[in-house]
């Protein structure tokens, strides 16, 4: 009987938790997003060129990815935008080194007249060492090309480096050379001067990095171009689906409009309220042309998540420690 009751008791205790925790959920879905109003907007046009990937699918000849790319770039002229966004790695030339690759980043911008926001992974030599970036940059031929770029702070272990490389290679060789190059962390801001606004970088995974986010809207983002290359994870997977959702909480959290966009989808722009006013759909090359509502207002997330963030951690460790310390006691009184 009193293991009957022991075991009630356990469920009925599991159930008051999901009751709390539904409870929890409902509230947060109840309660409005944190007011932020805008202050004018930056036309956009946004180019999903349903380019090859980098390593399961790469294209049949270095260059081609651009040329897409630039191709499907084409219903942007004309149409009076304010800037032109690219995703991470639209570019497989580096057009900081690349003449030919530099004259056609001119050419794009040029044509749409405006500034080209575009990713490509860049190399640089210093004391005889080559270091390689995965960069996004401001492209403005009338100021001598490249006026601003921001290097990725936080490349992905096992997906942009290899943490000790000889280690994991004696254990799986065929998937570490998979990933070809090491790439260098960034030292360099996440804001941009596009022209007409300050723009806040997010290259592919750094949009669930809570300091990267925060950083960009800190130092003046009024809207986040959230940059990716979702083409490796194939047609089978949900990884961009679910990329897109956090940039809708991000967008929600942060109070910016995040104008998301892939080399294969899934591409969307996200208004600071976390609603979409523009998608494209998987593995098409498409445009997105969208007046994107700019924000200066710092939300609560921004002011006070990071502490939030502590607080809670700092919590978690107390409340272990305090477990440990509870159980331990009990069995030396037993």
């Amino acid at each position: 009987m009193a293991q009957a009751r022991s075991v009630a008791g356990a469920g009925g205790g599991g159930a008051a938790r999901a009751a709390l925790v539904t409870a929890i959920a409902a509230l947060m879905v109840v309660i409005p997003a944190f007011p932020v109003p805008t202050h004018g907007t930056l036309r956009v046009g946004a180019v999903q060129g349903d380019t090859k990937a980098g390593y399961f699918d790469p294209p049949a000849r270095v260059g081609d990815n651009l040329l897409r790319q630039i191709q499907k770039t084409q219903p942007v002229y004309g149409r009076h935008v304010d800037v032109v966004v690219w995703p991470e790695g639209a570019s497989d030339l580096d057009p900081l080194e690349d003449p030919d690759a530099a004259a056609l980043w001119d050419e794009v911008a040029q044509r749409a007249g405006a500034p080209l926001v575009g990713g490509a992974i860049t190399a640089r030599t210093s004391h005889g060492v080559t270091r390689y970036y995965n960069t996004s940059m401001v492209w403005q031929p009338a100021r001598g090309g490249e006026t601003d770029h921001y290097d990725k702070k936080h490349p992905v272990p096992f997906g942009e480096y290899v943490p000790a490389r000889p280690f994991f290679h004696a254990i799986v060789p065929s998937l570490i050379d998979l990933i070809q190059r090491e790439y260098t962390p960034g030292t360099t801001d996440d804001v941009m001067d596009v022209g007409k606004a300050v723009a806040s970088i997010a290259i592919c995974f750094d949009i669930v990095d809570d300091q990267i986010m925060t950083d960009g809207v800190r130092e003046g983002g009024q809207l986040v171009f959230a940059q990716t290359n979702n083409a490796d994870f194939g047609q089978f997977t949900d990884e961009s689906v679910q990329q897109l959702a956090i940039a809708r909480i991000r967008a929600r959290e942060l109070g910016r409009s995040v104008v998301n966009i892939s080399t294969v989808g899934t591409s969307a722009i996200v208004y600071p309220d976390g609603t979409e006013h523009d998608r494209l759909a998987t593995y098409t090359p498409g445009v997105m042309i969208d007046d994107v509502p700019l924000a200066t207002t710092m939300t609560p997330a921004v002011l006070g998540g990071r502490q939030i963030e502590w607080l809670v951690c700092g919590l978690g460790v107390g409340a272990l420690v305090a477990g440990f310390t509870v159980r331990f006691g009990r069995r030396r009184k037993s």
